[in-house]
């Protein structure tokens, strides 16, 4: 799923070919591959956190204001955050997205789409609300979370899927104070 227009931080389909039974997508090379290599390296200094964080919530603006229909992803998280040579970030995987209506609006789905971790709970359950273009900034927060160093999710394949590890409420009360933060 792409806009009719590049932009700089959705990676680019470049083509595709649908040959009998092979079927692929291209798209452009990313040489520094995936966000999450860096993150489960612990490679992040605050600044390349918050100018990260900062173009992924301008791709997610666009995506969900500025493209013909709504686009929300589904699957926002540090493995689907690929980098440039310049380190610059292109959001990829689109396997998952849905497009809405331009003017905000609930989204019908069936079943869930995500990865457990990042997923917003309205998407786990419609017992929590309705799934909107807001389930993207769940997903954008849980990642953020995890660029600052809150914890890795799913990096050496754990599943949160109990209420004990349930990931905002370790956030809670793991959080150092505001004196260690500056």
């Amino acid at each position: 799923v792409h806009c009719n227009m590049i932009i700089v931080n959705i990676v680019n389909l470049l083509g595709f070919c649908f040959d009998r039974n092979k079927r692929a997508l291209v798209y452009e090379f990313m040489p520094n591959k995936s966000l999450d290599k860096f993150v489960s390296n612990n490679c992040l200094d605050l600044e390349k956190v918050y100018n990260i964080a900062v173009e992924v919530a301008k791709s997610l603006e666009y995506l969900h204001t500025w493209c013909n229909a709504r686009i929300v992803h589904f699957d926002i998280k540090s493995k689907n955050i690929l980098l440039d040579e310049d380190f610059c970030l292109k959001i990829s995987d689109f396997g998952l997205a849905k497009l809405g209506k331009k003017k905000p609006s609930v989204i019908s789905m069936l079943g869930t789409r995500g990865t457990i971790g990042y997923t917003a709970p309205d998407v786990l359950s419609r017992n929590f609300g309705r799934v909107s273009h807001k389930s993207n900034v769940h997903s954008y927060g849980m990642m953020v979370l995890e660029m600052a160093g809150a914890k890795q999710i799913g990096g050496t394949g754990e599943v949160l899927l109990s209420s004990e590890d349930y990931f905002p409420d370790k956030i809670y009360e793991n959080r150092p104070s505001l004196h260690t933060l500056t």
